[in-house]
């Protein structure tokens, strides 16, 4: 077993063997390795942590020895799935993700600082908690008809993101008016946003952590209607000067505004029944108005 955070933060560590012997790889136990490259599992090993190479930035090429029973690298795809459900587990920048793939796990390439655009195949049902976060090179996403559940946090602090398309035939998601987001289509709630998102009248909420760390957001237009800005849903964009409340929102969440540094001021409507806990904790100057 290599224990959990066994290597953490080793970033001289540029090259790495896993004994044959090896069967499990617990969790962040190479997290934050930013040099190395290339990883081999050995057909030993039966369980690996959905976090194991979180943020190894430099990672580029993922081998699963064939006789794995457990996990595959099928058609060298520089990933690694777990083969009985079809799940990625873990990708890097290199990864081009299998038409057979049905699954992209929790922070399946959370971290991968080089990942500047990847192509999510038909057939993915499921994008999980993290999967993208902190990408920070990746600057588009298309969202395919196949897609019923996205994470929270899927594309958290991706920041170079600027473009957003969910396929026309998706029956859980949109992108309606060419809005640079995901909208949960039932619901009207953005669930997911980017610097040029352009939130549309109809949506009514705007969901956890729909903006978290979009650090090149300098300023958003919430339309009237929205009745909800959910926990979150702006913590951490940095850069977000300009902000206005609608006379619409009855309920702001938890750290919906925390540490929007650059945020001087910010009118709270008398319509707002509930503000929740650190909404606008480390906001610059003024804070509320």
């Amino acid at each position: 077993m290599i224990e959990p955070f066994a290597f953490c933060n080793c970033i001289s560590l540029s090259s790495v063997t896993i004994p044959k012997s090896m069967t499990l790889i617990a969790k962040y136990a190479f997290g934050s390795c930013s040099s190395i490259s290339s990883i081999a599992i050995p057909e030993s090993v039966r369980y690996i942590a959905s976090d194991a190479f979180s943020d190894c930035a430099a990672l580029a090429c993922i081998t699963v020895a064939e006789g794995n029973r457990v996990y595959d690298s099928r058609e060298s795809c520089n990933a690694i799935i777990e083969t009985a459900s079809n799940k990625l587990v873990s990708g890097c920048a290199a990864t081009v993700i299998p038409s057979s793939v049905t699954e992209i796990g929790w922070n399946a390439f959370d971290g991968h600082a080089g990942l500047s655009c990847i192509a999510i195949p038909e057939g993915v049902k499921e994008i999980g908690l993290y999967a993208f976060q902190d990408c920070a090179a990746l600057s588009s996403i298309f969202i395919p008809a196949s897609v019923i559940r996205i994470g929270l946090w899927a594309f958290s602090g991706c920041t170079s993101l600027v473009s957003i398309t969910v396929a026309e035939d998706n029956k859980i998601y949109d992108s309606r008016e060419g809005c640079n987001a995901i909208i949960e289509t039932a619901s009207n709630k953005l669930v997911i946003g980017c610097t040029t998102t352009s939130i549309p009248a109809s949506v009514v909420a705007l969901g956890t952590g729909a903006f978290q760390c979009c650090t090149t957001l300098t300023s958003i237009a919430i339309p009237e209607g929205v009745t909800e800005i959910g926990s979150h849903a702006f913590s951490g964009c940095t850069g977000l000067a300009s902000a206005v409340i609608p006379k619409s929102v009855t309920r702001i969440g938890c750290c919906a505004f925390l540490g929007c540094r650059r945020l001087a001021g910010i009118d709270v409507p008398d319509s707002v029944a509930e503000i929740g806990c650190d909404a606008f904790k480390d906001c610059g100057g003024q804070g509320i108005l």
